[in-house]
């Protein structure tokens, strides 16, 4: 705007700082470019639970451009785990992405990146829609949530297994619960009780059909137990 402000007009030069303006005002409602300087705060201030995240966001942004990441992101929507500070220096890279765990919702389904706002390619912003699953609405019509998962001691395959295996028990069972009469007529309170019950339930049943946690079957020395096809069970 200074360098070509002599060879314009005066209306031009009101019409280019009020673009100015409003390009500087839609950046600060909207905050976006001060998320690395909240998350080095929050890593600062409580290394031991944000410092690892953001150095791997740190790291891979700073490893890979992000036109090369938008590149990986088209060719790979599926999101996928970081368990490393390699891994995601790998999950902005077109081809090994793939190569990396797939991130899961509460039930076991891989989390897929829909679209973007124009071309894919180029779009800097992502859409996601409610999809219209029954289960989910019923349970955001009722204000219920569903417990995120704690991974603890598994390796990212384990982990993505239970994940698997306990989110689809979790979503049986809990549309079994919501398709029957109690479910309207529970109060808030209980539907909340009940939908946590069950997770727990099923997240118990799927480390002992893993032979990982408490209570599970350990495999002799030198062996390794296969988890079941779904829909089955490993009994004492």
């Amino acid at each position: 705007m200074v360098e070509l402000q002599d060879h314009m007009t005066e209306k031009q030069r009101e019409d280019v700082a009020l673009l100015v303006t409003a390009s500087v005002m839609q950046n600060l409602s909207s905050k976006t470019w001060l998320s690395g300087l909240g998350d080095l705060v929050d890593a600062v201030n409580d290394p031991g639970r944000y410092a690892n995240s953001w150095l791997k966001r740190t790291a891979g942004s700073l490893a890979v451009p992000a036109g090369i990441a938008q590149l990986a992101r088209t060719a790979d929507p599926t999101l996928r785990e970081a368990d490393t500070i390699l891994d995601a220096v790998r999950r902005r890279v077109p081809g090994m992405s793939q190569s990396l765990p797939v991130q899961r919702d509460v039930w076991g389904r891989p989390v897929i990146s829909e679209g973007g706002v124009g071309p894919d390619i180029v779009s800097p912003v992502w859409l996601s829609t409610r999809q219209g699953d029954p289960v989910n609405n019923a349970l955001l019509n009722a204000d219920v949530t569903v417990p995120s998962f704690v991974r603890k001691d598994m390796t990212p395959e384990e982990y993505g297994r239970f994940r698997e295996m306990a989110g689809a028990t979790s979503y049986n069972d809990i549309a079994g619960l919501i398709g029957s009469p109690d479910w309207a007529a529970m109060p808030g309170d209980d539907k909340q009780e009940a939908v946590n019950k069950i997770v727990k339930a099923a997240r118990k049943l799927a480390k002992e059909n893993m032979g990982v946690g408490a209570g599970s079957i350990p495999p002799p020395p030198g062996y390794s137990i296969l988890p079941p096809p779904p829909g089955f069970t490993i009994q004492r």
